[in-house]
């Protein structure tokens, strides 16, 4: 009965704790992210404890997170270190929900803005065919965070 219980008790812990990001402040901090180093550590602090199976979102925002944070580094190893860990986790949450247009979004991104040397454009008119196509289905709070972003790049 104890087991039981203490395992409920920690399925609805992990329940709120998978709940307790709010997705407007995650995509505001990735805006500002991109430009600010003490926004982009806050992004990773805020999303360090995600796990893929909990919260994908979140998850994802840390891998990117991850990737600009190599952006402020001067040590060059720390960066293609940073940079690679974070395109393989972004990755690997694409590969664990490839429709999800949020995902597709930031890695479109990502891919835009990255250097060619580091090889990492492969997606960029798959996702931008995708982005274009699933925009209008989507929520009208994700349309709103996508569409300034998407129409610029």
């Amino acid at each position: 009965m104890r087991i039981a219980l203490i395992f409920i008790l920690t399925l609805s812990l992990q329940v709120v704790q998978a709940s307790d990001f709010n997705y407007t402040e995650l995509r505001n901090l990735y805006i500002e992210a991109s430009n600010n180093e003490a926004e982009c550590k806050k992004l990773f602090e805020l999303t360090e404890g995600s796990a893929l199976e909990e919260n994908i979102i979140a998850y994802s925002y840390h891998a990117v997170s991850k990737m600009l944070i190599s952006k402020f580094s001067l040590n060059p190893f720390f960066k293609y270190s940073e940079f690679n860990s974070g395109k393989d986790m972004l990755e690997t949450a694409i590969s664990y929900a490839p429709n999800n247009l949020e995902l597709r979004f930031l890695r479109y991104c990502i891919q835009k803005n990255t250097p060619s040397f580091l090889n990492y454009n492969d997606n960029l008119d798959s996702d931008s065919l995708f982005i274009a196509t699933q925009l209008n289905s989507d929520n009208a709070e994700l349309k709103t965070f996508i569409n300034p972003i998407f129409n610029a790049l």
